[in-house]
């Protein structure tokens, strides 16, 4: 649920619902196909959630233990390395991202090669918020790849199904419009 609700614009988790609507999140997070709208709404239900995925922001814990003024230990990384790190593993990429609370997300969560009960379902949805244009920043191409993705998963062997056509017509559409 708040994975999905996660790319609707405006939407705010209840207060009531926060605590139960932490751990799902979270996994979609660990296995790296939590989008930036994910990890945005989960630091608002548990502002610690993602350390155990990202790992403590240690500049800010640098700030803290040295008497620093925030942000400082950030920007002398910034300065000395440089801020260019095209290596997603690059330690010193990492320490900045997750300073700035800006992690190496996917524009569009790619479930393609899991399997699972639950998984063609989670393809499905995928393919609706590509259709409603709710995956900001992805490139038509990977939009249409989730589409397609996901009418594979319900149409085995060739089979059409008309809601699917249906939503590849609409996202055709809007592209147009």
């Amino acid at each position: 649920m708040t994975v999905h609700q996660s790319h609707i614009p405006g939407f705010v988790v209840p207060e009531l619902l926060r605590s139960d609507l932490h751990e799902r999140p979270v996994k979609v997070a660990k296995d790296r196909q939590a989008t930036g709208e994910m990890c945005k709404l989960l630091r608002e239900i548990d502002p610690k959630a993602l350390d155990t995925v990202y790992g403590k922001d240690r500049l800010a814990i640098a700030d803290a233990e040295l008497g620093l003024p925030v942000g400082l230990a950030a920007q002398v990384i910034a300065k000395v390395f440089g801020t260019d790190h095209r290596d997603p593993d690059s330690e010193i990429r990492k320490l900045l991202q997750r300073n700035a609370g800006v992690f190496n997300t996917p524009a569009v969560p790619g479930y393609a090669d899991w399997s699972g009960i639950h998984i063609p379902a989670m393809r499905s949805a995928v393919a609706c918020f590509c259709a409603a244009g709710l995956f900001h920043g992805a490139d038509d191409d990977l939009l249409e790849s989730a589409i397609e993705r996901s009418k594979r998963t319900w149409m085995p062997g060739g089979r059409g199904l008309q809601a699917l056509e249906e939503l590849e017509r609409n996202l055709r559409a809007k592209r147009a419009a």
